[in-house]
């Protein structure tokens, strides 16, 4: 796992200040392969324990929450993004649409939403502001494609200050 200096993070700033250089955790801070492989275990027994327990409780509320959506909104109730989880494979990430389907924009466009965006939504706002959106995630903790604990997936071509995530850690793939 690779983290920046403050210099380096810096640069993410000020892209147009020195280059980032990752720095490299040396081979004796890595976690021994039995260790690792039983707390996989017992984390991924944990989501799964958790999802299925969140999905119990609130799949009633959140089958209604769709059937809102579909009703005041435009396009499928669920979102779909096409994210990079552990060891660099992709999966479809799922949430609760918040923001109207642009019919002038390719499907392939994906824009970040920004503060006052008019694509939002009303309801879309205060499922954003109470992350009411990220529930249907549980089904992607049950599936296996993201944990409950954990960095977050990003979508392809993520960049912060300009640098493509896979560029600022020579072990991304390994921890998202």
């Amino acid at each position: 796992m690779s983290i920046l200096n403050p210099i380096a993070f810096e640069a993410l700033a000020c892209p147009d200040s020195a280059a980032i250089a990752p720095i490299s955790f040396s081979p004796r801070h890595r976690v021994h392969a039995g260790l690792r492989r039983r707390h996989a275990a017992a984390k991924r027994m944990t989501d799964i324990l958790l999802a299925a327990t969140g999905l119990a409780i609130l799949g009633l509320p959140m089958l209604l929450l769709a059937v809102f959506i579909q009703l005041h909104g435009s396009g499928p109730a669920l979102f779909r993004q096409t994210r990079i989880g552990l060891h660099n494979r992709a999966f479809t990430m799922l949430k609760f649409r918040t923001m109207r389907m642009a019919v002038d924009e390719p499907a392939s466009t994906c824009r970040q939403a920004t503060r006052g965006d008019p694509r939002v939504t009303r309801l879309g706002r205060f499922l954003r502001r109470t992350s009411l959106d990220e529930l249907p995630q549980l089904l992607n903790v049950l599936a296996g494609s993201m944990s409950l604990v954990g960095p977050r997936p990003h979508a392809p071509g993520t960049c912060a200050g300009g640098y493509p995530f896979e560029t600022l850690s020579d072990r991304y793939a390994e921890r998202h």
